[in-house]
């Protein structure tokens, strides 16, 4: 594992240093969690800034963009597009699934980090890919489990949020990150913090040590296996001192 993390951070530092000798922007794949959060950690090493999108501002896997516009005097955007899959016979099959829609883009041969997002509607979804491998895909991409599709590479990724939120209410002793995983996911305090001694839990994208770090409203905590949601904050309390927080979990 520490090997691995040698390999990407020094990815990240010559992607950096090639934006910063030849004035271009330089980009990463698409990130998964763990790779974000080392990027984020090397922000002070790096000779050049960088920013994270995956296509829309709701997206967990995204590509890093290293330089800025103000430093390199012109604006670029990040190479991603956004690919529709819908079954041919969409009122006949039952409704995709987002692991089936991945394995069987992966089954192309298509590396990981070519594919950021996949969203599932009903009987289609919106895929997330490099720009270079999107119609490539679009060309090869014909089933997804048993059912056939059909690709095209959308104009502009899909109108409104990319995931739905489901609001719950949950009763916590109080805001530490592990008390709401906990509630948020129906564990043992014992088996939440056991998460974090794992370095499966993430806050914004920055990995989350302290199973005691106070979480604040509007922050996103994602757990590697499990999901992710919007942590609202406290709505009250109840008469034996326990706090009314909101949750969002993304769905």
């Amino acid at each position: 594992m520490e090997k691995d993390r040698g390999l990407v951070k020094k990815r990240f530092l010559e992607l950096a240093w090639r934006a910063e000798r030849t004035g271009c922007f330089a980009f990463t794949g698409f990130l998964n969690m763990e790779e974000q959060s080392l990027l984020i950690s090397m922000k002070k090493e790096l000779p050049v800034p960088f920013s994270l999108f995956g296509g829309t501002e709701d997206c967990e896997r995204r590509v890093a963009r290293f330089g800025s516009e103000r430093d390199l005097g012109y604006e670029e955007p990040f190479p991603i597009s956004c690919v529709g899959v819908n079954a041919v016979a969409a009122k006949f099959g039952a409704e995709l699934a987002h692991r089936d829609v991945l394995g069987s883009i992966l089954g192309l041969g298509v590396d990981r980090s070519i594919i950021g997002d996949i969203a599932v509607r009903q009987q289609g979804a919106f895929a997330f890919c490099l720009s270079s491998m999107a119609a490539w895909i679009c060309g090869h991409l014909d089933r997804v489990g048993r059912q056939g599709v059909r690709c095209e590479v959308l104009d502009r990724p899909p109108e409104g949020p990319l995931y739905r939120l489901s609001e719950e209410k949950i009763q916590i002793a109080s805001e530490r990150a592990d008390a709401v995983v906990a509630k948020a996911f129906r564990l043992s305090r014992e088996d939440s913090a056991e998460l974090f001694e794992k370095e499966r839990v993430f806050v914004d994208a920055a990995l989350c040590k302290s199973a005691s770090r106070q979480l604040k409203a509007g922050e996103i905590v994602s757990v590697r296996g499990y999901g992710r949601f919007v942590y609202g904050g406290v709505d009250g309390a109840t008469k034996k001192g326990r706090l009314n927080a909101v949750i969002s979990k993304y769905c």
